[in-house]
């Protein structure tokens, strides 16, 4: 590229340099190769595993990161080859820092992919979603195993700390102390742990 090049023309040029430099590192660089398959799968999965735009970035930006970190260490190693084939402590270590940054950015993707699923499917989300698709007894009337109304002895009423808002909606609910009320709301308010749906048998509510 000249001096003088500018504006779009520079823009043109600055383009085709750079898909020539991915190419040249996708011919000569096994290390590259190997990072660009495994960004090509990872992209992917990040669409399934992340739960928001945030998490998604958090997963994807990583993989960028390492793509250029190693871009960068192939130029340092072209560099210094091409500056003498004599080993020197200087080039030497010129190489193994430009293999400590892209070691540090395959910790990074690392670090970031963990810390996504650990937070999407670690086993606090577990618990959290067996709570969610367990629904309490008190607010899962057919249930058949604690729902079934017995005897007033049996029924230990515990009524709420916070009152509850309650309609006088009639849905009627059977109570495990043999009571009937208007609907589950009012049975919860009432303290009762267990009811089923319908009106009690020897009970009937005008």
């Amino acid at each position: 590229m000249t001096s003088g090049d500018s504006g779009l023309r520079h823009l043109i040029n600055s383009t085709g340099y750079s898909l020539k430099g991915l190419a040249s590192a996708w011919r000569h660089e096994a290390a590259f190769r190997q990072e660009v398959i495994l960004v090509l799968v990872l992209l992917p999965l990040a669409f399934v595993v992340a739960s928001d735009s945030t998490q998604w970035l958090l997963l994807v930006l990583p993989l960028l990161l390492l793509l250029t970190v190693e871009l960068l260490n192939s130029a340092i190693e072209c560099v210094v080859d091409r500056i003498s084939d004599e080993i020197h402590t200087l080039s030497g270590r010129a190489k193994d820092l430009g293999s400590a940054a892209v070691m540090c950015s395959l910790l990074l993707v690392a670090v970031a992919w963990g810390a996504v699923l650990w937070s999407n499917f670690g086993p606090s989300r577990a618990v959290e979603l067996t709570a969610v698709s367990s629904p309490a007894e008190t607010a899962t009337p057919g249930n058949t195993a604690d729902s079934t109304p017995g005897s007033a002895d049996e029924c230990k009423l515990s009524p709420p700390k916070e009152p509850m808002a309650c309609t006088m909606d009639w849905d009627p609910v059977c109570g495990c102390d043999g009571i009937t009320y208007s609907n589950a709301c009012n049975a919860r308010a009432a303290g009762v742990p267990r009811y089923e749906a319908g009106t009690c048998e020897n009970e009937r509510l005008d």
